[in-house]
C-alpha cells in the first residue's frame, strides 16, 4: 500500500532537490483536485479514479499517458462546473463550499 496521497506524493517530489533544476525557485500556486470535487458533486460514483470519472461524462481517452489524463482532468473539471451551473473554478469552488490548496 503507498502510504501518501497523490497530492502529498507530487508536492513531495517538487519538494525533492533533485527535481528542482539548479538556482531556479520552487513554483508556488493555487490548486484544486477533481477527484475531491467530484465526491461533493457525483457522492453516489462507484469510484473516483479518473477513468470513472471521464467515463461518467462521456469523456474517452487513453488512460495512463500524460496528455490524455492531463485532458482528461480538466475535461472532468469542466463536467463538474456544468454540472453544478458555475462558470469558473473560484466560482465551484465557492459553490461547494471548497476553498483553493496553496502548493508551496
Amino acid at each position: 500500500m503507498i502510504p501518501w496521497t497523490l497530492e502529498e506524493a507530487e508536492a513531495a517530489a517538487w519538494r525533492s532537490p533533485a527535481s528542482i533544476p539548479v538556482g531556479l525557485p520552487r513554483p508556488e500556486f493555487d490548486y484544486l483536485c477533481t477527484c475531491n470535487l467530484a465526491r461533493r458533486v457525483w457522492p453516489d460514483l462507484p469510484s473516483y479514479s479518473l477513468d470513472t470519472l471521464a467515463a461518467h461524462i462521456g469523456h474517452k481517452f487513453h488512460h495512463h499517458h500524460a496528455q490524455a489524463d492531463a485532458e482528461a482532468a480538466g475535461r472532468v473539471l469542466l463536467g463538474i462546473m456544468k454540472y453544478a451551473n458555475a462558470r469558473t473554478p473560484s466560482e465551484l469552488l465557492g459553490k461547494m463550499g471548497m476553498v483553493p490548496r496553496r502548493f508551496s
